[in-house]
């Protein structure tokens, strides 16, 4: 399927009803295409690790500081998170009401940027974006990441960041991936 836009990069997401593509070129134009053809609708920019929401209406990104939303025709940006220190990685919540994200810490905000609320202070998180973005277990009741991209732990924490001693220990290496 030619999806009728050029340039380098090539990350793809399927929108939940499967009717759209997420496309992201030169590492941070962002595109909706339809899947069954069409022209391709630009989304704000830049922007980087575009996600759909739950219900595929809009997509949320970070442009390397901040969070932001916008909907899926390309209209409404709407910023979530403001700061100094980016907020990387963002990632819905499976019902859509919240958004985990790293910023030096594991942080979760409700999906309209209010109610910002640190889930690991004093921890630390370093590296977060290079090892592995947060991400929510599919009945929103855990969030998992790791400490680094070099020390391979995934921790694993209750949503309300509680029970962080859930630890998950696994070390990948060129064994777990067959080469």
């Amino acid at each position: 399927m030619d999806l009728g836009v050029t340039g380098e990069g090539g990350w793809f997401q399927w929108s939940p009803d499967g009717t759209l593509m997420l496309y992201d070129v030169n590492l941070g134009t962002n595109y909706v295409v339809p899947t069954t053809g069409g022209a391709p609708v630009p989304l704000g920019g830049p922007g980087l690790h575009p996600s759909w929401s739950p219900d595929g209406s809009k997509v949320l990104y970070e442009d390397g500081l901040n969070l932001f939303t916008i909907l899926a025709n390309g209209t409404g940006v709407i910023q979530l998170t403001t700061g100094t220190i980016g907020h990387g990685d963002p990632a819905y919540s499976p019902d859509g009401g919240k958004i985990v994200y790293a910023n030096g810490d594991i942080w979760v905000v409700n999906a309209d940027g209010s109610n910002p609320s640190d889930l690991t202070p004093g921890l630390a998180v370093t590296n977060v974006s290079a090892g592995g973005a947060p991400v929510w277990s599919p009945d929103g009741n855990k969030i998992a990441f790791t400490l680094g991209s070099s020390t391979g732990v995934v921790e694993v924490m209750n949503a309300n960041g509680g029970n962080l001693t859930d630890r998950k220990s696994t070390r990948l290496n060129s064994s777990h991936l067959g080469i």
